[in-house]
């Protein structure tokens, strides 16, 4: 990506007006068409879109850049879900005990222990399936095939298991 600040904004702005209603969709989706929620994490996309041009190749076609325009969204989403999960755990390191603690937060704490090496798609996944997508909507917002996001849910189980097995010996 050139370091020429009027190129960068001219392809920056190339790329959200071409993929806003991209970012939007997603946006929308993952808000459950909650306005505030919507327009936070629209602004924070875009904001990650400027932040991360730097691995845009300045040679990719529109599909390539559709699906980096997707990944800088995804990560964004990932981030705050991230966040807002953690923050019981981070509580209780410092000593700190929740407010509320039930089976819920305690199931959620050990799928968060569960998943602490995954890596980010596989995180992705997994909060998609959290969320209860199914196989065909989960194919559609990863942009792959229904087979390949059951290939992924297999090995994102095999892993999670293989960890459990591993934290039950401790």
């Amino acid at each position: 990506m050139p370091d020429n600040c009027d190129s960068r904004h001219k392809i920056y702005s190339e790329l959200i007006e071409t993929h806003k209603e991209q970012v939007r969709n997603m946006c929308v989706a993952r808000s459950h068409g909650e306005e505030d929620l919507t327009r936070e994490l629209i602004h924070e996309c875009y904001l990650a879109i400027w932040n991360h041009m730097g691995s845009l190749r300045v040679d990719s076609h529109e599909g390539e850049r559709r699906k980096w325009v997707a990944w800088q969204c995804k990560s964004v989403f990932l981030r705050r879900w991230s966040r807002r999960r953690k923050t019981p755990i981070l509580l209780a390191e410092e000593g700190l005990e929740p407010q509320v603690e039930d089976e819920g937060s305690r199931e959620m704490d050990m799928v968060l222990e569960l998943s602490a090496e995954l890596n980010l798609r596989e995180l992705e996944l997994l909060h998609l399936i959290l969320q209860g997508y199914g196989t065909q909507e989960i194919a559609d917002v990863l942009g792959i095939k229904a087979a390949s996001v059951s290939v992924e849910r297999s090995r994102l189980v095999k892993k999670m298991s293989q960890r459990a097995e591993k934290l039950k010996y401790k």
